[in-house]
């Protein structure tokens, strides 16, 4: 079985999701990442563009609505961070102070790191629900196609001769059995 196009589109979005957290644990550690690369609105991420555009199509899922807001609350502590981490100190003594000021900054985006991470574990147990729920499903279908594509070709007449061989195969092994 090939893998259904929408189990491919949800870890093409789990990547994604990924690479916003990665960038967002670079910059808490201080390394230089450039802010428009982690986007703050949950819809213009790459994971939210998927949640919102074309994995849609998938809200018939059980878990499908409940991870929306859990990456809702992944973009309102990214945000937190992203303005600790990109603030500027204000007036002269914090001028003065500014390594003082940056590494205050990263101590307190550093503590935030744990309610980001849970919520980004969250959704991938939600995504791999929902994974296996389209794998299920797609399983399903190829069972019923399959089903289907026995009586492929085949006549009414055809069928309906079947199902009187069955019948008297039936009749024949109940009558042996009694």
């Amino acid at each position: 079985m090939s893998i259904p196009e929408e189990v491919q589109d949800i870890r093409c979005a789990r990547v994604a999701l990924k690479i916003w957290v990665l960038r967002l644990k670079a910059m808490v550690e201080g390394l230089p990442v450039e802010k428009h690369l982690i986007p703050i609105q949950f819809k213009k991420c790459l994971f939210g563009q998927w949640l919102y555009g074309s994995g849609a199509m998938l809200a018939g899922f059980s878990v499908f609505d409940e991870i929306k807001p859990v990456h809702r609350a992944m973009h309102e502590t990214g945000e937190e961070i992203i303005s600790l981490m990109t603030a500027e100190p204000k007036g002269l003594a914090s001028m003065l102070h500014h390594k003082d000021f940056v590494k205050n900054n990263q101590l307190k985006a550093q503590k935030m790191l744990p309610k980001l991470l849970l919520a980004y574990e969250q959704t991938l147990h939600l995504l791999a629900i929902l994974e296996q729920d389209c794998l299920n499903r797609a399983l399903k279908e190829q069972e019923g196609s399959t089903h289907n594509n026995l009586l492929s070709g085949q006549t009414f007449e055809d069928v309906m001769q079947m199902l009187d061989a069955l019948d008297q195969d039936v009749d024949s092994w109940l009558k042996k059995g009694s």
